[in-house]
């Protein structure tokens, strides 16, 4: 029911314009000590945003998140300092910043145990000086709504962009493979294959794709034939290159050597001696 999260120093990546707005006014409300809502898809960087908005704000603290699905109906009104002292080891009366992770929607059974807990926490919450934050995955009824009334707390909705929204992406890429291997590297066009990859999950889909790739790939710079290999684009398995495409034959031994060429785990080398054609020859049908 109760954790302590990590907090984070380091600021995340806020190279993209909408994604910086979203924590210019993060930081400005819990600053003024006004709670927030920060809403999103799965992966969009709501929890990473928290961790930054503790760092800032209660800085050699604890940052104590309570999973809303497990509430359950309870109404005792100690919960948090019971369940802190007890799972977690942490002094209430100090103040830190509480994270309310999976806010339900409002109007559910599950809405009314968090309006319960609020309720019951609103005078020791401002006593001790906690801020809150609640975290949200289902996208909002009414997006306009910049206000989120709860058991009387009002909370300042932030909605964070999608990745496939952003315009950092390169740079959140490289952050991410850098941080899985200091061998690796990625190309231009490479970046361009992995930006067009649907990911419900946003930045923990692309953190799970990286890692693929570092495990499939060899030390160096990952190219786009190794993405294309790895994660085939919609409909490539039928599609031959450009050169190929309008006539049938060649279009048909150039999709041959491109499934080859996945089958072999990108080894031109032996696809090229498997097919018994030149390692040039297979470059050529990968290229477009």
């Amino acid at each position: 029911l109760v954790r302590r999260i990590e907090p984070r120093a380091q600021s995340p990546i806020l190279d993209d314009e909408l994604a910086r707005e979203c924590a210019r006014i993060a930081v400005k409300a819990t600053g003024l000590g006004h709670p927030i809502l920060l809403r999103g898809a799965s992966g969009t960087g709501k929890t990473t945003l928290a961790q930054w908005l503790h760092g800032r704000l209660h800085p050699g603290k604890s940052l104590i998140a309570i999973d809303c699905r497990r509430l359950k109906g309870r109404r005792n009104r100690a919960i948090l300092a019971e369940a802190v002292a007890g799972e977690v080891g942490i002094d209430v009366a100090a103040g830190s910043t509480l994270v309310l992770e999976n806010m339900p929607a409002p109007d559910t059974r599950a809405a009314e145990d968090v309006d319960r807990l609020l309720d019951d926490l609103r005078d020791a919450i401002t006593q001790a000086s906690w801020s809150v934050t609640a975290i949200d995955r289902a996208p909002p009824v009414d997006k306009a709504a910049r206000v989120v009334n709860r058991a009387g707390v009002e909370f300042l909705a932030i909605d964070l962009p999608r990745l496939a929204d952003r315009l950092d992406f390169a740079k959140i890429a490289r952050h991410f493979l850098a941080d899985l291997s200091v061998t690796h590297q990625l190309s231009t066009k490479a970046l361009r294959a992995l930006s067009k990859i649907d990911r419900p999950g946003n930045m923990r889909d692309l953190r799970q794709h990286l890692k693929v790739l570092v495990a499939g790939c060899p030390a160096g710079v990952i190219r786009e034939p190794e993405v294309n290999r790895i994660f085939p684009p919609q409909g490539d398995r039928a599609r031959g290159c450009e050169r190929c495409d309008g006539v049938p034959i060649r279009r048909q031994r150039c999709i041959e050597i491109r499934q080859t060429y996945r089958a072999c785990q990108g080894n031109v080398a032996l696809t090229a001696r498997r097919l018994g054609v030149s390692r040039n020859t297979v470059y050529a049908h990968l290229k477009g």
